[in-house]
């Protein structure tokens, strides 16, 4: 079984055994692969990968993980992963705000103490009112960085039909 990627004119790709770095004018994404029996190739713009015959059922499953895996990397070197997501308050102000590499929530719930969450690797957050936009050329990290705004505000053993407040994930990048 084999995967075939075209890598674009203006991404260089390199791979060494379970290595795949991808560069863009400056831009940079690198990740490391647990391989197995599946095998990388560049031949020219073109990545081959394979999977030895007769082919296993998670060895097909791997092959698609690390396509997609790829194609994500040359997608955030072009475009970059963007999600939107929104404050929601009903009884108390929420107020979120960025400090250094960290979002810190205050006030959420009435709570008195702050609630902190990191942003992951060199993702951008922009916090605009009631909106929050996170950006960024890896899309785990960016992903990673929204989820833990979301799971920050979620409160247990309460009924979310009711209890609204939140940070909620509006927009996810479509692939």
């Amino acid at each position: 079984m084999q995967e075939k990627i075209e890598i674009p004119e203006e991404i260089n790709i390199e791979i060494s055994e379970n290595r795949v770095k991808a560069t863009k004018n400056g831009g940079k994404l690198e990740k490391e692969f647990d391989l197995g029996k599946i095998e990388l190739e560049k031949e020219g713009k073109k990545i081959t990968i394979k999977a030895p015959e007769p082919v296993k059922k998670h060895e097909r499953a791997m092959t698609g993980t690390i396509k997609g895996e790829i194609q994500n990397m040359i997608k955030g070197l072009q475009e970059g992963h963007e999600y939107k997501l929104r404050i929601i308050y009903k009884h108390f102000p929420m107020r979120v705000k960025k400090e250094g590499d960290k979002i810190k929530i205050e006030n959420f719930s009435g709570e008195q103490k702050p609630r902190y969450v990191d942003i992951k690797g060199d993702t951008e957050v922009e916090i605009k009112g009631e909106e929050i936009t996170v950006k960024g050329k890896d899309k785990q990290k960016a992903g990673q960085t929204a989820a833990n705004l979301e799971q920050a505000t979620w409160l247990k053993n309460k009924d979310p039909r009711v209890f609204e407040d939140g940070i909620y994930i509006e927009k996810k990048p479509s692939n």
